[in-house]
Formats: structure tokens, C-alpha cells, sequence
């Protein structure tokens, strides 16, 4: 039977989702997070490869994304829609606070550590976590493609729109493979310039309280990623001394690959078979060292 601090932290939440063994103390307690306008279910691969290393997870839905939104009769996309219209730094902040409560008051009475995965903007939330609460701290990260260097194109490109914040930019621009892992029918400008302000919150705190991210840290990214710098982020890690970071370039191949976009790095069908095989091999490897096991760094 699982334990009942267990049973009441895994209540039903619209935004929270547990996925692993419930029964006896996982290794570890995993909070993972999802990108901008990205469905949190296609976090199931890394999930999957959580799972298999006995780590309990928590796959955090922000605002406007799965099924964390409320329903107002218009249906069910209109309303999440309408939710995202709404996001903000400090109520996708507020979210990834809740949830790291939840992962921390379980692995702190299973006694086992507690590692953060987060894609994309789910990246920098954990980053954004650490450097606003001194509390808070994960004994290990996995970081895919995380929104740490957007390239300034975007932001000129949205900053366009700043007079009207509820407007929705749609996303046909954006290859059709892509549709799949998108949430809703386009991104609305309050969303965007929600994440702006977690990316120059993040530069302008980074060198002066870098230390509380250099936890044990596994990077991956294509170099070739469209909307962040691959080059800023190595340069950042260099500059804020974040010697415990590891930065692995993916390499996707294939037919499929050329379809979707480079920042996209979550799945076999992304990257390509084989190269996430490789991947996880990485992962397996990075969760299955000693240090990991006893949670000392």
C-alpha cells in the first residue's frame, strides 16, 4: 500500500501528474516541466526514461497547457486558450513553486534526492526557481534545450505585438510535423513577453547567485536550434563558473528530423531512433553514478 503522505501529495490536481511506482521509496523524486505552448503529455519519452532509472515523477501543466485551465463553456480548447491569454511570470512562477513543494516534501520524507527535468521555458523555470527562492535546491538537472539565450530575432519579432498582449500568433508558421506537441492552435503575446522576463531575470541574477545552479548538471541541445543560442548558453556557463554543468550536442538525422523544428529534442521521433537511444544512454549513465545513488555531489 502506498503511503499515505504519498496518497494525500498525489491528490487529483488539473495540474499535476504523477507518473511511477507508487509502492516502497522510489531512488529519486523527478519535477519535470514542459515548454511554451507545448503539450505536457509529449514529455512522455524523458519520462519514460525517468521512470526506468526508479525515479518517481511529477509532470508539472502550466497555465494554458493540458488541462490546467478552467472550463468556461466555450469548449475546450477556447477555454485553455483563454487561460493562456491570461499567464504571467509570476502565475507560471507561483505554479513551479507548488509543484517543487509537492516533489520536496515527498523525497525529503522518502530521504531519497530530487532531480529537475525541464525543457525549453520548463528549463528556465527551474532555473528561475533556484534564483529566487534560497530554499529551494535539486540535487540533479536534466536540461533540454532550455530557454536560456533566446535568439533576438524572437524578440524583436514579438516585441512588435507588445500593444496587445491578448493577441494569439498563430502556428502555421511553423512546420506541420510540429503540430502534434503543441497545446493550442497558436501563442498568445502575454505568454511570450512572460517568458522574456524569466530570460533577463535569469542574466541579471546569474552572476551574482550563479552558485545555487551548480548542482550536477546534464545540457542537451542541437547546435543548430532555431530560437536559442547554443554558443550564449556555453559562454554562460563558462562566465557564471558552473563547473558542475555538462553541455551534450544532439545530433538529429534522418527524413523525419528535417520536418520539425531543431529545438525540438524530446522524443525518438524528433531526433531519430538511434540518436536518442544514444541519448538516454547518456542520461542512464549521468542518473546511475554513485554519487547519484548515495545523493551526495
Amino acid at each position: 500500500m502506498a503511503h499515505p503522505l504519498l496518497n494525500e501529495l498525489m491528490t487529483e490536481h488539473r495540474a499535476f501528474l504523477w507518473f511511477g511506482r507508487r509502492l516502497g521509496a522510489p531512488a529519486a523524486v523527478a519535477l519535470v516541466i514542459h515548454g511554451l505552448n507545448f503539450k505536457p503529455a509529449k514529455m512522455a519519452a524523458i519520462i519514460d526514461v525517468l521512470n526506468c532509472a526508479d525515479v518517481l515523477v511529477l509532470n508539472l501543466s502550466l497555465q494554458g497547457h493540458g488541462n490546467n485551465f478552467v472550463p468556461a463553456g466555450a469548449g475546450y480548447r477556447q477555454d485553455r486558450l483563454k487561460a493562456f491569454k491570461s499567464v504571467s511570470a509570476d502565475l507560471w512562477r507561483a505554479e513551479t513553486a507548488a509543484a517543487y513543494r509537492r516533489v520536496n516534501a515527498l523525497a525529503d520524507h522518502l530521504g531519497v534526492p530530487i532531480i529537475f527535468c525541464g525543457y525549453s521555458m520548463g528549463g528556465l523555470l527551474g532555473m528561475d526557481l533556484l534564483l529566487h527562492d534560497s530554499q529551494a535546491h535539486f540535487d540533479r538537472m536534466l536540461l533540454f534545450a532550455p530557454a536560456l539565450a533566446i535568439r533576438r530575432f524572437w524578440r524583436i519579432v514579438v516585441g512588435s505585438f507588445d500593444l496587445w498582449p491578448q493577441l494569439t500568433l498563430p502556428n502555421r508558421f511553423l512546420r506541420p510535423a510540429v503540430a502534434p506537441y503543441l497545446a493550442n492552435r497558436g501563442t498568445p503575446v502575454a505568454a511570450y513577453k512572460a517568458l522574456f522576463e524569466m530570460e533577463t531575470n535569469f542574466y541579471d541574477r546569474l552572476f551574482t547567485l550563479g552558485p545555487r545552479l551548480n548542482r550536477p548538471t546534464l545540457l542537451m541541445i542541437n547546435p543548430r536550434d532555431e530560437l536559442l543560442s547554443p554558443k550564449r548558453i556555453a559562454r554562460q556557463i563558462k562566465s557564471a563558473e558552473l563547473s558542475q554543468w555538462q553541455m551534450h550536442f544532439i545530433h538529429p538525422k534522418g527524413p523525419q528530423t528535417t520536418k520539425t523544428l531543431h529545438h525540438l529534442i524530446i522524443d525518438p521521433a524528433t531526433v531519430d531512433p538511434a540518436v536518442w537511444h544514444q541519448a538516454t544512454q547518456k542520461i542512464r549513465a549521468f542518473l546511475a553514478t554513485p554519487s547519484y545513488a548515495q545523493g551526495e555531489y
